[in-house]
């Protein structure tokens, strides 16, 4: 689900990406529904919902670690799936990823320099102080000094350890990164820290970032460009200011209005019966949405395409939304620069 005409290259997309996995009582469970998304090369394209939400599901789809039920995921206009075994080597080399916890990403048995550059050992495409030396290139790179070179992950601090993190994903010279709630775990001193070297390996590197965060403050200083997932889903995107300022959806604007997206977490049993029945009957939103008319309990919305966003919604808030709710046709999305 995509809005306007996009102004840069789209570098890696999804095309009406579902993914369905059996559950234990035979049943079927639809983690992703229908996605389309664009990621334009050197923007930040964020991916917010609650926990649930399938981020997690489109990340390993993106990441080739499991393939879509539906639909295709297309790297520089070429499909995944009709990738011989050469052309998905250069694909994993070029879609690298930073992951939510950087002490269980990094072996502790390894010097730092041989973590960074481990996939090059993998390949033997240097020898050990070739490696040795892009790594210590790479440290530098994210902020950390030589002596760094020669330890052990358990001598760094959290925040450290993410920076490794960061510097063995850029170890290949990816097109994209992306990044799988990479704060999450660092205080908040931290995570701005991180965020700022994100941002300046962008400018410098031009490196393209998906960035999945609970974090809305963080959100609006990193991305450019937002995708709002609810069961699947992606149900707004735009670009990022504008979301944030001016939520279009009801789900959305609960997101921007609660404190922590865990407050909107359904844990227990009443929450997880207050959900609607995913069947494809309706919104899925319908029973948490304050704006729920007869229609969403019998219509499922489909994809309006707006001038500054793309909205799956009967009753959206936006006044400009609502006056043009009977556009159905979706057209490629349009990113708007970070401020």
């Amino acid at each position: 689900m995509t809005a306007g005409e996009q102004p840069g290259e789209v570098v890696l997309e999804t095309r009406s990406v579902s993914k369905t996995y059996h559950a234990p009582d035979g049943g079927l469970v639809r983690a992703l529904v229908d996605v389309d998304l664009s990621v334009v090369r050197g923007r930040t394209l964020g991916l917010i919902g609650e926990s649930g939400s399938g981020k997690t599901t489109l990340t390993r789809q993106l990441l080739a670690l499991e393939q879509p039920t539906a639909g295709s995921v297309i790297f520089e206009g070429r499909p995944l799936i009709e990738m011989g075994e050469e052309e998905m080597r250069r694909y994993r080399r070029s879609v690298a990823a930073v992951f939510q916890n950087p002490y269980s990403s990094l072996d502790p048995r390894m010097r730092i320099w041989d973590a960074v550059t481990e996939q090059q050992a993998i390949e033997r495409s240097a020898n050990k102080a070739a490696r040795r030396d892009r790594a210590a290139e790479l440290l530098d790179l994210v902020g950390l000094g030589a002596a760094t070179v020669d330890r052990y992950p358990h001598q760094l601090s959290g925040g450290q350890r993410q920076r490794v993190a960061i510097a063995r994903a850029l170890a290949l010279d990816p097109e994209v990164i992306v990044l799988d709630e990479p704060l999450s775990a660092l205080d908040v001193s931290v995570s701005a820290q991180i965020v700022n070297l994100l941002l300046d390996l962008q400018e410098r590197l031009g490196v393209t970032y998906v960035f999945v965060g609970h974090d809305l403050r963080l959100v609006r200083h990193l991305c450019h460009d937002v995708a709002v997932l609810y069961r699947g889903r992606v149900v707004e995107q735009g670009a990022a200011l504008t979301l944030l300022d001016r939520p279009g959806h009801p789900y959305t604007d609960a997101l921007v209005t609660a404190s922590s997206l865990t407050t909107l977490i359904a844990t227990d049993d009443a929450d997880t019966k207050a959900l609607a029945p995913d069947d494809g009957v309706g919104c899925p939103y319908r029973t948490r949405c304050p704006r729920s008319e007869t229609r969403c309990e019998t219509e499922a919305p489909v994809v309006t395409v707006l001038a500054d966003r793309a909205i799956r919604c009967h009753y959206p808030l936006s006044a400009t939304a609502v006056a043009a709710s009977d556009t159905v046709e979706p057209a490629a999305a349009q990113p708007s620069h970070r401020s």
